[in-house]
């Protein structure tokens, strides 16, 4: 997984591509992030710590965030 600033570019200028954008619901709860660009791809945390993509599995709870209240967080730390 790399970050980016929007549009790739470190002063923010450039496009904003497919591999930056995730789909939200705007609800709270667990999501899977999936890039637009890589269907069947989710966000991971990966060794408990790292961020990494991986295959979508709904079995895996690293692949599961928690969004609410005022924090994001994996339910799989």
């Amino acid at each position: 997984m790399i970050l980016f600033s929007c549009g790739g570019r470190a002063d923010g200028s450039g496009t904003v591509t497919n591999s930056q954008l995730f789909s939200f619901n705007g609800s709270a709860g667990l999501l899977s992030l999936t890039p637009l660009n890589a269907p069947g791809t989710c966000m991971t945390i990966a060794n408990g710590q790292e961020l990494d993509q991986a295959a979508c599995n709904t079995a895996d709870a690293a692949q599961s965030f928690t969004f609410g209240a005022a924090s994001a967080t994996s339910s799989g730390t």
